[in-house]
């Protein structure tokens, strides 16, 4: 088997029902097998494989050192690309053992920013590992201000003689006062940045936050930002804790096996919680495994901001969240797309593991898939775009192994006609009984990024959906396999 993709979703198929360690027979190939992807594998199936072969118990003592100190050997390799060195970090955090935390903490100061992350959210995802983590702030491996104020109050609670150590530790620390924020106010009226304010808000916010279709929203959404007083947005930077929007509380779970989890509560049911963590990702919880739940009155969000940002950093983020939106992504990983694409004898699903860009793609089956209308799908293309109006259409596309693809565009709810290649875009053969207007002679075997300037090509009309060979509200199969579509599909430009 060589589709990774593939690969990825045996072997999480295979970990799914492991909760605990436990002793299980397999035979000298499939374990072979584990090993070298283990090893040699790429980095989003080596954490798996890992993960798999400690909790079978497949490797004698010995085995498990040698493992640990490769991969804490790894993770201080600057040489390595970034995905092995983070891939080794995952593979050390199923570890129960404080002395991993130790050793990776030792690693932290010569290690990049996102390996860095990762070595701090391996450290505080176990209570056994709060003794390490203070001593690393005790002798210098670990900068105070690197915290966030979620995990400083987890230390300053973790009992008495280790939160003693951790309040001296912190006491270097000093909140934003009169003057600073001064600076960061008075940056306001220079001339400011927009673009570089983008990649501020990528690179620092965006984890947390959404605006402008860039980001997850674990925090509130920022897209409303620029109705609020510039010098209420440098506050709320520098001082993140003072007001905490409600519904975006940040509450910590202790689990009865040690773990200590932090995140926002999206949500409960009779029998689990869920935590929206950063970087999007969504945590379910079984109460029977929760041994203690409290909410924090801290924000998620890093109080470093007013040592990592400078003055010019935040005028050019509040510049950039002060623009009114200029485009629309229409699919962001919404599995409710697949019920909007009722039409057509293809298949529709979203795929987690081959993507263009974000976290997933949707993947459409011979013959097509489509809706002529999709909720909330009514976007005005025209040559000077107004508020709300469009003109540009960018998406990704891959068909590695068929003929052709094609798209079709939907005015107010009606197709073209089969004789006109009015909104319908193709790459590759056109085997069809459908004109259409051609992008590129070769299929795109690898995803391929399409720009188009729609008003030029079709002049104006009102989208309303599309296929999938009728994708947007057609994406169409010209042969065999299979067509897949990235989260970044239809951003629209004005």
């Amino acid at each position: 088997m060589k589709d990774r993709s593939l690969q990825l979703e045996c072997l999480n198929g295979l970990r799914a029902p492991l909760k605990t360690p436990a002793r299980i027979n397999i035979s000298d190939a499939q374990f072979n097998t584990l090993v070298r992807l283990s090893t040699e594998g790429h980095p989003e199936l080596r954490g798996v494989a890992t993960d798999l072969i400690r909790l079978m118990k497949l490797e004698s003592d010995e085995d498990r050192r040698a493992r640990l100190a490769k991969a804490l050997k790894e993770v201080a390799d600057l040489q390595k690309p970034v995905e092995h060195r983070l891939a080794s970090v995952k593979s050390l955090a199923s570890e129960n053992d404080p002395s991993i935390a130790t050793s990776l903490l030792a690693a932290y100061p010569g290690t990049t920013p996102a390996v860095r992350g990762a070595i701090l959210e391996t450290a505080f995802a176990r209570k056994d590992n709060f003794p390490a983590i203070v001593g690393a702030l005790e002798n210098g491996q670990l900068p105070p201000a690197v915290l966030t104020a979620v995990q400083r109050t987890a230390l300053l609670q973790s009992g008495d003689s280790l939160a003693k150590r951790a309040e001296k530790a912190f006491a270097k620390l000093r909140p934003a006062d009169t003057r600073k924020l001064k600076q960061y106010t008075d940056a306001l009226a220079a001339e400011r940045d927009p673009s570089a304010g983008q990649k501020v808000f990528s690179q620092h916010c965006a984890t947390c936050h959404k605006a402008h279709d860039i980001g997850f929203a674990v925090g509130p959404d920022l897209t409303s930002e620029f109705r609020r007083a510039e010098e209420t947005i440098v506050h709320d930077i520098l001082a993140p804790s003072a007001t905490i929007v409600g519904g975006y509380e940040t509450y910590t779970v202790e689990t009865r096996d040690g773990r200590v989890l932090s995140g926002v509560l999206a949500g409960e049911s009779a029998s689990s919680l869920t935590l929206n963590l950063p970087d999007g990702v969504q945590l379910d919880v079984l109460r029977k495994d929760i041994k203690s739940i409290s909410s924090l009155a801290v924000s998620l969000m890093p109080e470093s901001l007013g040592v990592v940002l400078k003055p010019e950093d935040v005028a050019n983020v509040i510049a950039w969240l002060r623009r009114p939106p200029i485009r629309r992504v229409l699919f962001e990983d919404d599995p409710k797309i697949l019920n909007w694409l009722n039409e057509g004898g293809g298949t529709a699903s979203i795929d987690t593991g081959d993507k263009a860009s974000g976290r997933a793609s949707l993947k459409i089956t011979p013959l097509q898939r489509y809706s002529p209308r999709i909720p909330n799908w009514s976007f005005k293309i025209r040559e000077n775009p107004g508020p709300d109006e469009f003109r540009y259409l960018r998406l990704a596309w891959k068909a590695p192994a068929a003929d052709g693809v094609m798209v079709e565009l939907a005015n107010n709810g009606a197709w073209p006609s089969s004789g006109s290649p009015e909104r319908r875009y193709y790459s590759g053969k056109n085997s069809s009984d459908w004109q259409a207007t051609r992008v590129s002679e070769k299929r795109p075997i690898e995803w391929t990024v399409v720009t188009r300037d729609m008003w030029k090509e079709f002049g104006d009309f009102t989208l309303t959906a599309s296929h999938r060979q009728r994708l947007a509200a057609r994406l169409g199969l010209t042969g065999s396999s299979y067509c897949a579509l990235p989260r970044s599909v239809w951003p629209y430009f004005s």
